[in-house]
C-alpha cells in the first residue's frame, strides 16, 4: 500500500499521479533552467512522515542544498530550518534517489 502520493498538472495536460511506498519513499523534482527544488517523502524510525526540501540549480545543474526539513503531521508536526542541523550538508533520505518515479 502506498504511503505517499505526487501529484503533477501542467497546462492543459490531464493530472498524473505517482505513489511511493513506506520503504521506498517518493522523490519530486520541479526544475527551471537555472532554479528547482526536490522533496524527498521518507518514513523515519518512529514510523513519522518525513519531508526533506532542497533547493537545486534547477536542469542546468549545480550544488544542491537541503533547506528545510517536516517531521510527522498534524499539531505535533516539527519544521527544521538549516541552522537546526549545521552547515554540513545531510545525507539524501531513505532509498528514493531514483531518477524515474514510476520506479518508488
Amino acid at each position: 500500500m502506498a504511503r505517499f502520493r505526487g501529484y503533477l498538472k501542467s497546462g492543459d495536460r490531464p493530472q498524473v499521479t505517482r505513489l511511493g511506498h513506506k520503504t521506498r519513499g517518493l522523490r519530486v523534482d520541479a526544475d527551471g533552467w537555472n532554479s528547482g527544488v526536490t522533496v524527498y517523502a521518507s518514513v523515519d524510525e518512529h514510523d513519522r512522515d518525513v519531508f526533506d526540501i532542497y533547493r537545486t540549480g534547477g536542469s542546468n545543474g549545480g550544488a544542491s542544498h537541503r533547506v528545510a526539513r517536516i517531521v510527522g503531521t498534524g499539531p505535533g508536526a516539527v519544521t527544521l530550518l538549516p541552522d537546526a542541523w549545521g552547515n554540513e550538508h545531510p545525507p539524501h533520505p531513505v532509498d528514493c534517489l531514483g531518477d524515474d518515479l514510476n520506479d518508488v
